[in-house]
């Protein structure tokens, strides 16, 4: 008798329905809204290496966890900085037995992209640094 096992990784292919986002179309720009414009992320990633690099690391763990499919587990909430008066969402992604946090403040529509993630309505292959490159190469 021979089986035909679907793997997981085939399995997702067959029924993955979410709109791939990539380094290009995140951005804004050719009649797309995109979630935030270049220069944005470039200003965004310099002041974060200048002044918060605990910060940054939190980014690069949220879009690894975003490009490697982990679930969102905590709630959507968007809290407010009480020093800065910010707003930021707080994250936890698990994948099996991985957790890690993330601290993602609001800037352009980087919530929604979070909430579009959680939500089940895209996927993405890139990382922050695949971003970077994008942001800083137009």
């Amino acid at each position: 008798m021979k089986f035909n096992f679907i793997t997981k990784r085939e399995a997702d292919k067959i029924s993955d329905t979410r709109t791939l986002i990539t380094k290009q179309t995140f951005f804004a720009g050719d009649g797309r809204i995109g979630y935030m414009e270049r220069g944005t992320l470039s200003d965004l990633v310099e002041q974060l290496e200048a002044d918060a690099p605990g910060l940054l690391r939190q980014y690069r763990h949220c879009f690894e966890c975003v490009k490697e499919n982990f679930t969102i587990t905590t709630g959507l909430n968007k809290n407010k900085h009480t020093v800065s008066g910010a707003d930021y969402y707080y994250l936890r992604f698990k994948k099996g037995l991985i957790e890690l946090p993330a601290t993602v403040y609001e800037v352009e529509r980087i919530g929604q992209f979070i909430k579009d993630y959680a939500y089940g309505l895209i996927r993405t292959d890139f990382t922050i640094e695949d971003l970077i490159e994008e942001a800083r190469s137009n």
